[in-house]
């Protein structure tokens, strides 16, 4: 791996936490060279074709000076023999293979056309560099046609500026999705997607955003029979050492889950990377340049084997008015350890409905308060499939407080609000700023001056990042506010936390355009509304 990256540059290539939710037995195979072999692909039944710098099949032997390996190409083999060993390597197309590096590859379902990476090409020259020397790469497509591999063409949002590669196709072969350093990433390389529109047209580029790329390198990606992203990446905590391989669901809104670590019986402290998977199989290959290993790079067969189920739980509840049973909407919802610690916090919906998952044999409080209401108080203890609660909250008739000018203000939607300048964030930031404390002291002080208002503390974000990290960004903003509140001895059944994410800007600043850094920073703001007056 440590030469790879030398031959893609920019690209990099081309305990903790983890998803303890499998275990991996994983094999070296025997077709493992001393020099980088990785990238296998399932082809047309009980093929795979992976990537390597073997020269077989080459008249002249061509050496790249970095590594001082072959240049890479495409081979084929057949799988066979216990533990999906690789039984033989023979090149897989003298169409695709070139005197270039060409890197990994995604097939169509029907297997008659190929999306490939290759070196890129510029007037003559091979492996042409960008503005800073780095090798740059595009990606190509070519079709079959009587058996052969043609029609190589290149896909129109390459560039000679900057690196297109690692292609991965969706499980209804619509959208493309491939590795790239081009302008709009997040960090060193991250995971974009396509559309396939068809003759060779492709929507731009969208960056798949926070929630999958970091600052660091996300590459390699690969898409499952059930549209779960796969892909490696150095830039997240949880990570061992090295590229790790995690997992990603994709969601109905086109957003993807936070992702999970795969865990330490496939991942190592050094380079885990090229995951696929057997459609239909829990095994599948990867690459690694782990101690232990044949050469530089290896490819490795998985074999996936689940964990045993645990007994898991569901807490249910409704939130309704003690004695009338009519719901009450959007209270907020704590839970608490044995311990005393809040370990959940959520609001119920619209219905009243709420839940919180755990396993068996746990002992919860659960609290719902709201303003206008006592707070309601159950004692828990979970057991094998779902324990339904009904939080009744007594409704309070509170007297209004004789609220002083100079204290409050009402703003345009008539909302009635605590007179305090709003509280700003950094970009991406929950925590309370310094500079912002005596904003928040302010606060305390006035509901320890009116003693029987309730307050909801209502974060917001800028536009930038996509709408459901945004919507999470600005939950942690606005429950960090709450938690400062109540350790200054606020009742927390006077407070309530809510995000609203990127949904109520205070300046047009939506992104249909760009704005200025003042805009995004007003955008990043919490409010303090009062609720009962």
């Amino acid at each position: 791996m440590k030469r790879y990256i030398l031959l893609l540059a920019v690209l990099g290539v081309l305990a903790q936490g983890y998803a303890q939710d499998a275990t991996y037995e994983i094999k070296n195979l025997a077709i493992n060279t001393k020099n980088s072999d990785f990238g296998a692909t399932y082809y047309d039944g009980n093929r795979v074709v992976f990537s390597s710098p073997r020269a077989e099949g080459n008249f002249v032997k061509r050496i790249w000076k970095p590594n001082e390996q072959p240049y890479l190409d495409f081979y084929e083999s057949t799988i066979g023999g216990a533990g999906d060993e690789l039984t033989d390597k023979v090149p897989f197309s003298k169409e695709i293979n070139t005197k270039l590096h060409e890197g990994t590859l995604a097939f169509t379902k029907d297997y008659q056309t190929v999306y490939f990476t290759r070196d890129n090409y510029l007037d003559g020259k091979v492996g042409k560099s960008d503005a800073e020397g780095k090798i740059v790469l595009k990606l190509y497509k070519a079709t079959v046609t009587n058996g052969k591999w043609g029609n190589i063409v290149e896909l129109p949002f390459n560039s000679h500026d900057y690196s297109v590669g690692h292609p991965s196709l969706s499980k209804d072969d619509k959208q493309l999705y491939f590795v790239s350093n081009m302008p709009g990433s997040m960090g060193a390389t991250d995971v974009f997607v396509v559309d396939i529109l068809g003759d060779n047209e492709y929507s731009t580029p969208r960056n798949l955003g926070p929630t999958i790329n970091t600052v660091g390198k996300e590459m390699f990606p690969f898409i499952d029979e059930d549209d779960v992203l796969y892909f490696s990446s150095n830039g997240r905590a949880d990570c061992l050492g090295g590229l790790d391989i995690y997992y990603s669901e994709k969601q109905d809104d086109n957003t993807y889950t936070i992702p999970k670590n795969l865990g330490s019986s496939i991942n190592s402290v050094s380079d885990d990377f090229s995951f696929v998977k057997k459609k239909g199989a829990d095994k599948g290959y990867f690459a690694s340049n782990r101690y232990g290993g044949k050469g530089d790079d290896d490819i490795y067969a998985f074999t996936r084997t689940p964990m045993p189920k645990k007994c898991e739980s569901i807490v249910k509840g409704l939130t309704k008015e003690k004695g009338t049973g009519v719901i009450v909407p959007n209270a907020t919802v704590n839970i608490y350890d044995a311990t005393g610690k809040i370990v959940h916090q959520t609001t119920s919906n619209t219905q009243g409905a709420f839940s919180y998952s755990s396993t068996c044999n746990k002992n919860f409080k659960v609290e719902a308060l709201k303003g206008n209401y006592t707070k309601a108080v159950e004692n828990v203890t979970t057991s094998l499939g779902a324990v339904e609660l009904a939080m009744s909250l007594t409704k309070e008739v509170v007297q209004p407080a004789i609220l002083q000018e100079q204290d409050v203000s009402y703003d345009t939607s008539g909302r009635l609000l605590i007179d305090i300048e709003d509280i700003y964030y950094n970009l991406n930031k929950s925590n309370i700023r310094p500079s912002e404390q005596p904003k928040m002291n302010r606060l305390v002080e006035l509901m320890n001056k009116y003693p029987s208002i309730q307050v909801e503390i209502g974060s917001h974000t800028d536009c930038r990042g996509t709408a459901s990290y945004n919507m999470r960004l600005s939950d942690r903003r606005a429950q960090a506010a709450m938690r400062y509140v109540v350790s200054r001895g606020i009742s927390s059944s006077r407070i309530q936390g809510r995000g609203y994410g990127e949904s109520n800007p205070i300046n047009g600043c939506d992104c249909r355009y760009k704005c200025t850094e003042e805009e995004y920073q007003q955008n990043r703001r919490t409010e303090f509304v009062i609720t009962n007056q």
